[in-house]
């Protein structure tokens, strides 16, 4: 047997091993009686909510069916949470990501359930495909037509990671430069107006998950994005509207890579590039090019 079979194989033999382990977060669901609420304190990044929750919600359905799934949050995650079916979400005030919170008053509650979706829910990348709820909204600003290309250009997680998820910032003013000269309007998406772009739409900090979504899928043909919660996001809606993705990576065993299932939307395409230093802007564009001819539904 070659190196990179056994590799493979003692890799499928651990996730088979862990899977078949009961675990705290499967030993409390059996052990319990089914409770009114579970409260479920969530104080990591935007992307794990589909990729991780989403599956934390159907293991808990899959017990108790009636019970209230509540997470515990911060406030700038009740925009994603709000698209995720099955719960709902609470803003705790004081609650910062990254520091220490007192969840004591919470855990005389109902049923107080900490979970880690990658120790707790090993068996979860490839089986599950997260589905986020959808629903177009009035658009922000006047566009017309579907010239756009939405750019994530600052993941704005830096100090979480121990590696950069950031493509550079001088590839992107060429590929906004690119796009431009090619006829098409670059659309900026986040959460602040980090760094200073020409010849763009910002919407950066101006916009809901919604919105963007409603601006991806009914006027742009393509979405540029590093491993971030945009891509996650955009990247598992369910809606039936296309779109090209194209991913920027650092570490490919991240993200929707690891969670290696298809998007729910079946008109979207994907294309990651691995490797964000030698990913040219050259690269990047040659897939925004391929979107001419794509007919973006209204």
């Amino acid at each position: 047997m070659s190196l990179q079979k056994r590799s493979i194989f003692s890799t499928l033999l651990r996730r088979c091993k862990a899977a078949l382990r009961v675990n705290r977060f499967e030993r409390t669901l059996r052990n319990a009686d089914a409770p009114k609420e579970i409260y479920i304190p969530w104080n990591r990044g935007m992307g794990d909510v589909p990729l991780g929750l989403y599956g934390v919600n159907l293991r808990i359905r899959q017990f108790f069916p009636n019970t209230r799934i509540i997470y515990l949050t911060r406030q700038d995650l009740l925009d994603v949470f709000a698209m995720l079916p099955g719960s709902e979400a609470r803003a705790l005030p004081g609650l910062k990501r990254g520091e220490p919170f007192d969840f004591s008053l919470y855990m005389q509650k109902g049923l107080f359930l900490p979970v880690d979706p990658t120790k707790d829910l090993p068996w979860l990348p490839g089986l599950v495909v997260p589905k986020l709820l959808y629903k177009k909204q009035p658009l922000p600003c006047h566009l017309e037509g579907r010239k756009y290309i939405g750019m994530h250009v600052d993941t704005e997680t830096g100090g979480f990671y121990r590696y950069e998820k950031n493509w550079p910032e001088q590839k992107w003013r060429e590929l906004i430069k690119k796009t431009r000269e090619g006829g098409n309007v670059p659309v900026l998406f986040g959460k602040r107006k980090e760094g200073a772009f020409e010849g763009v739409i910002d919407l950066r900090g101006e916009t809901t998950l919604q919105e963007v979504a409603t601006i991806l899928f009914t006027h742009c043909t393509a979405l540029v994005a590093p491993d971030s919660g945009i891509l996650s996001t955009m990247y598992y809606v369910d809606v039936a509207s296309p779109l090209h993705v194209i991913s920027l990576w650092n570490d490919p065993n991240q993200g929707i890579l690891r969670q290696n299932v298809r998007s729910p939307n079946p008109y979207l395409q994907h294309f990651p590039l691995i490797g964000l230093e030698s990913i040219s802007p050259d690269d990047v564009y040659s897939h925004i090019q391929n979107n001419e001819g794509i007919h973006v539904c209204e």
